[in-house]
């Protein structure tokens, strides 16, 4: 980090600047790393010569390491294909989706945001389904089957799983779901107990039985 430092040091001296200030890093004594958010003025003697600086060190590194967390969470959201969504408990509305959640429902994650939650949901069943949200607000935690809607006006099965923060008060403040699109496994249920009543339908009209036991 000490280039960018005394490139801003040489521009104080030739009076380009007043002051400066930049995140750099520190090495203690014992090795390790510090982050420090430096300011730094210059006091000039009376005929205008440079006579001492003025710097101020603020200790950053908890910052820096909340940042370094937040980028690799968003890292992971943006990037994950699981269909990811983070909604306002207080106002019912959506604060951010990943692109995965976006694109099965048709739309671009910009215009998302800001969405009322119920907007995802079927008219016929948002009563039912608000019911579950509610009982995950109150649980802390809560996973549901319920269906989404898309722009085009599809509906697909989908898990829900909701995880509720909460505000110092004890009120839901923010929800976070991972949705799971359960199509293929439903029409796989669908399909099996199909092909079960059709061997069942032949099986009467051939007047013919079945049995099942267990080999081990």
């Amino acid at each position: 980090d000490l280039g960018r430092d005394l490139e801003l040091v040489s521009r104080l001296l030739a009076g380009e600047i007043e002051t400066y200030a930049l995140d750099k890093r520190y090495i203690r004594k014992d090795a390790s790393l510090a982050w420090g958010h430096l300011t730094v003025a210059l006091v000039r003697q009376n005929d205008g010569k440079p006579d001492y600086f003025i710097s101020v060190i603020e200790d950053i590194s908890a910052r820096k390491a909340a940042e370094s967390r937040l980028a690799l969470w968003n890292d992971a959201f943006e990037k994950a294909e699981l269909n990811l969504a983070m909604g306002d408990a207080v106002h019912q509305r959506l604060l951010a989706v990943n692109p995965a959640f976006a694109k099965r429902r048709g739309y671009r994650p910009e215009e998302m945001v800001g969405m009322p939650v119920a907007a995802l949901f079927p008219a016929d069943r948002l009563d039912e389904i608000l019911s579950q949200i509610r009982e995950a607000d109150a649980k802390g935690h809560h996973v549901f089957e319920a269906e989404h809607l898309c722009k085009d006006g599809e509906r697909f099965p989908v898990l829900l799983d909701v995880t509720v923060t909460y505000t110092e008060d004890g009120r839901p403040a923010t929800r976070i779901v991972y949705a799971l699109d359960i199509s293929a496994r439903l029409a796989a249920v669908a399909a099996r107990r199909e092909s079960e009543a059709r061997l069942r339908e032949a099986q009467r009209i051939a007047g013919l039985g079945h049995w099942e036991w267990d080999a081990r």
